[in-house]
């Protein structure tokens, strides 16, 4: 091991009798750090931070990356704290990546999604831990990692439960962290400054990077993955310069307010802007992984306005109640209850004179999110027939994977997708690598026949390799069984027969 100028630590007698002096100063200076990160709780707004955006696009590759620019020092522990929000999966998700002229893992932080893994490398390789870890996909995950190399006990912190153990190491003299080397964020180094994998990158966004050169108390560690403190002490390395300190390189940067970091809540809605019978509109939310939405209180329906308002045009051209809700009546106690669950509702804003009479023909119910009517309207419900047309707006607990079932064993194309809303379209964001995308309708220019347009799955990295689903109705999605015609795949298939569907459900009876 080394000091700071290149020659060898004495490890023998003078090492063990200055220790007792350097634990003495380790704990005074925990107690620095407790004093001034007393817990208070963070808003659910907070402060601005910066968050970065890694392989934007989609595509994997190895050339979107922050390179720190100044030096890193020796270290006999360690602590590095972030926030992050896996946008996909790759093979291994590497975080942080710090290679000397010898060793490429000096310091590696990575997650395998997969494997539902951390994984801690340090030190030439005498550590090596893969750790348990809980990861969704699109959603935020704060964690803290901690190594002590004079104990031999690394420590983890993620969502506010903490582990930590001995390192499996086989050797017990002395060893540290090396200085000079370089750090990379969002690549693994396999060599210095080099060897990178595009299958060992990552597409996330990183927020709030905290490197520490000693090891944190596990309460704070604790405290800041939960979020009830902010850490006061400035770190050796962080974001709080970004453009000072690191070189960008192919990555985009935006705040985010600090509380939505670690927010409890990760329900969110999708809007499927396609006019469907309420059986149908039901049937797509739960192959997709989700339900109906169903406000509860008058906060709940202002949300599912806000959020349903900008399609109320696709939606329907003659009417104001243009969106399914989960409810359901019952014709015989004349109770309104959730489609699903059918469970009685306490919660209902039904429009004067509707709602009072369930029958037979009127027992689903429609939503308003218009602007064009007055503002008392927003969100009223209305008693509709389960027949009638209207947009689904569907609800999910967190991200559900659909598995795709009918693929090869040599096939390049992923085997588990969700569902995705960007750029005000619906897409499937293939877990890894592939996606599958809605492609407009086309005017046949002989015949002058419209098409209802398709759907391609494609690899994002290698976009020969793709498959074609043409539609036969505008509602038509992906999902259930269907024939894509295949070009250049591994499996040397032209028509493919693929099942694309969620497992977290059972059937819905709807009459």
């Amino acid at each position: 091991m080394e000091d700071q100028d290149g020659g060898r630590l004495d490890t023998g007698r003078h090492w063990k009798t200055s220790r007792s002096w350097s634990r003495l100063a380790e704990f005074l200076f925990f107690c620095v750090v407790l004093l001034a990160n007393a817990p208070r709780a963070v808003d659910s707004q907070g402060a601005m931070k910066s968050v970065v955006r890694f392989q934007a696009n989609g595509i994997a590759r190895t050339d979107t990356l922050l390179r720190y620019r100044k030096k890193v020092p020796a270290m006999r522990g360690f602590t590095v704290c972030f926030r992050i929000r896996l946008l996909q999966a790759r093979d291994e998700d590497a975080v942080f990546s710090y290679a000397v002229e010898d060793e490429a893992n000096e310091i590696y932080l990575g997650l395998n999604f997969k494997k539902q893994i951390f994984i801690l490398a340090c030190c030439s390789n005498p550590v090596y831990e893969e750790l348990a870890l809980s990861i969704d996909l699109k959603q935020w995950l704060s964690v803290c990692v901690a190594l002590d190399l004079d104990d031999k006990i690394w420590h983890l912190s993620a969502g506010g439960l903490t582990s930590s153990g001995k390192v499996k190491i086989g050797r017990d003299d002395g060893f540290a962290v090396r200085e000079g080397g370089l750090l990379l964020l969002g690549q693994d180094q396999d060599i210095l400054d080099g060897g990178l994998n595009k299958f060992q990158s990552l597409h996330a966004d990183l927020s709030d990077l905290r490197f520490y050169d000693y090891v944190l108390p596990e309460s704070v560690m604790k405290s800041y993955t939960e979020c009830s403190i902010h850490i006061n002490v400035v770190p050796k390395i962080g974001f709080q310069d970004l453009e000072k300190d690191f070189d960008l390189l192919n990555v985009d940067l935006f705040e985010s307010y600090e509380g939505s970091f670690c927010s409890k809540d990760n329900n969110f809605t999708i809007v499927l802007p396609e006019p469907r019978t309420f059986k149908d509109s039901a049937l797509v939310c739960h192959t997709s992984g989700g339900t109906l939405s169903v406000p509860y209180t008058s906060a709940d329906k202002r949300k599912l306005y806000e959020t349903a308002e900008p399609y109320d045009s696709r939606c329907s051209e003659s009417t104001i109640d243009s969106f399914w809700l989960g409810v359901r009546g019952d014709p015989e106690t004349q109770e309104w209850r959730h489609y699903y669950s059918n469970t009685p509702l306490s919660y209902t804003n039904f429009a004067y004179g509707s709602g009072l009479n369930i029958s037979q023909e009127s027992n689903c119910v429609s939503f308003v999110a218009s602007a064009n009517t007055v503002e008392s309207r927003h969100g009223i419900w209305f008693s509709m027939n389960c027949f009638e047309e209207r947009c689904a707006i569907c609800h999910f607990n967190k991200v559900e994977v659909l598995h795709a079932r009918g693929l090869c064993v040599e096939s390049e194309f992923d085997r588990d997708y969700f569902l995705s809303f960007e750029n005000n379209s619906i897409s499937f964001s293939g877990v890894y690598y592939s996606q599958i995308v809605k492609n407009p309708a086309v005017t046949d220019p002989v015949t002058g026949i419209t098409s209802y347009g398709s759907w391609t799955l494609f690899r994002l990295d290698k976009p020969d390799i793709q498959a074609t689903l043409e539609m036969t109705s505008p509602t038509d999605y992906p999902i259930g069984f269907n024939t894509w015609i295949v070009k250049n795949d591994r499996c040397g298939q032209y028509n493919m027969t693929l099942v694309l569907t969620s497992c977290g459900f059972g059937t819905v009876f709807l009459q």
